[in-house]
């Protein structure tokens, strides 16, 4: 665990895992919401075994048991405990039994980062505006999980996301996972925009950056590794995007004072 904010109605923790860190089968009296931050984990519940990757949020049901099976490298995770008393106040949004809730990064993506920010600026201000951004986090995975939200997402629109999730570092045309999913690349184009609010090489390419960050401050690689791990065609080209997307290249990045080689973000 590295960082922590705790209050009457909820207990917030930044917490860490070495690679094949496991948790035999287990199970939380209170309400949980974990959102991966770097790398992945694996649970069982039910006998269904998932995989998360960076920016899912879940969230747990009290009482839920499940076993963390561990995974391949470090994992870093927010991990919200509501007290029974905050969860029972909105218990009827979500359906009942033990299966986890599942929200992807473009449901909660703004909410996460701003929490984030809260647990490393810590001031006396953090806990209530903590508040706030929790409730905010509950009502957006409410509306995820809503019957009304499941009907209006297509099956082949959730596979196209889930494609490019894993596949980002591959070469990966529009129409090649138009043709994956089985539609048009017109109507891939337009619908995936309309659903995540970008177009699908703004994903990719998001998911390339972010995979490269994460290289960067990991320590462990050289910059002409993490540009072919997070599937940029070579270091110059990697060099310049990074450039654009945040005004410095990767050296003069690795090199600022907020890289610690840790996990500070």
């Amino acid at each position: 665990m590295t960082r922590s904010v705790c209050t009457d109605e909820f207990k917030i923790h930044e917490i860490v895992h070495d690679a094949g860190t496991a948790i035999v089968n287990h199970g939380h009296r209170l309400a949980q919401i974990c959102t991966v931050l770097q790398g992945t984990f694996t649970e069982a519940v039910e006998g269904r075994v998932k995989t998360y990757g960076r920016g899912v949020t879940v969230l747990r049901p009290p009482g839920a048991c499940h076993q963390n099976l561990g995974g391949p490298g470090r994992s870093r995770a927010i991990v919200i405990e509501l007290s029974g008393e905050t969860y029972s106040r909105f218990a009827d949004l979500f359906s009942k039994g033990p299966m986890p809730i599942e929200a992807g990064p473009e449901i909660t993506r703004e909410i996460i980062a701003a929490i984030a920010g809260e647990l490393e600026t810590a001031d006396s201000a953090s806990a209530l505006a903590l508040r706030g951004l929790v409730f905010q986090l509950l009502a957006r995975l409410a509306r995820a999980a809503s019957p009304e939200a499941r009907s209006r997402l297509p099956d082949w629109v959730v596979r196209a996301h889930q494609l490019l999730n894993v596949s980002f570092r591959q070469p990966l045309s529009l129409r090649d996972l138009a043709d994956a999913v089985g539609v048009h690349p017109t109507k891939l184009a337009r619908e995936y925009r309309r659903r995540y609010g970008r177009s699908v090489g703004e994903q990719i390419r998001s998911l390339r950056m972010q995979c490269a960050i994460e290289g960067l401050l990991s320590g462990r690689l050289t910059i002409a590794e993490i540009a072919a791990r997070s599937g940029f065609t070579d270091q110059a080209y990697f060099a310049r995007e990074f450039k654009k997307d945040t005004g410095r290249t990767p050296s003069e990045f690795r090199a600022s004072p907020r890289f610690d080689g840790a996990t500070s973000r």
